[in-house]
């Protein structure tokens, strides 16, 4: 997880696995807590620490390649923001991944355009090239709608290890999907919900996944 800020997504899948407790998911974010805001426990699951964006592609190069020299027939996937995507580390990271040819590797790029300070394309990386750019790297690239559950498990099917490059998936989305007040809306890449924000937000989102 390149995009270390979305951790509170993968809190509640370690919970689920025995790596968590339920009264350390709920004291997530809290004084003293060990669930914070990027991960950095490897008891816990996590085999990299996230506490400086940037790195994640460079860490899934090193998992792919001794997945290679080792002969093991896994996957490495990373998933990176694109605002992150800033970082001239991932770009270097890009560069030799196709270099290397490492079809074992596959990155995933949440593209919902917005960072912390603004949108993306005001600041410095504008999403639309990426797809262009990665390909001159010798990557396959794949364009999908990024809250399709459908689209992702068919890109993530579909691709073999045949192939002779690594693997960008551009999942287009929207921060905030599904929650009114949030959609689109670069304040809420990190902000805390008041309670009765809170309550609209979960109806909201309970009636979004019922469609």
């Amino acid at each position: 997880m390149s995009k270390a800020h979305a951790v509170l997504a993968f809190y509640p899948i370690l919970y689920e696995m025995g790596f968590l407790s339920i009264e350390e998911i709920r004291n997530f974010y809290t004084n003293g807590t060990l669930l914070v805001g990027h991960p950095m426990l490897p008891e816990k699951g996590f085999e990299f620490s996230g506490g400086s964006l940037g790195h994640g592609v460079s860490q899934g190069i090193g998992c792919a390649l001794a997945a290679r020299l080792k002969k093991h027939k896994f996957r490495t996937y990373v998933l990176v923001g694109d605002g992150e995507c800033q970082e001239g580390s991932i770009w270097e990271s890009a560069m030799l991944a196709g270099h290397l040819k490492l079809n074992n590797l596959t990155v995933i790029i949440d593209n919902n355009r917005l960072q912390y300070d603004g949108k993306c394309e005001d600041l410095l990386i504008n999403s639309n090239a990426i797809a262009e750019s990665w390909k001159s790297f010798g990557w396959e690239v794949d364009i999908i709608n990024g809250h399709s559950i459908k689209e992702l498990i068919d890109v993530f099917d579909t691709k073999s290890m045949n192939s002779d490059c690594p693997h960008l998936v551009i999942a287009n989305t929207i921060k905030g999907n599904g929650i009114s007040f949030m959609e689109n809306q670069s304040e809420w890449h990190h902000g805390p919900l008041s309670q009765s924000q809170f309550e609209i937000a979960r109806n909201e989102i309970e009636r979004f996944y019922e469609k």
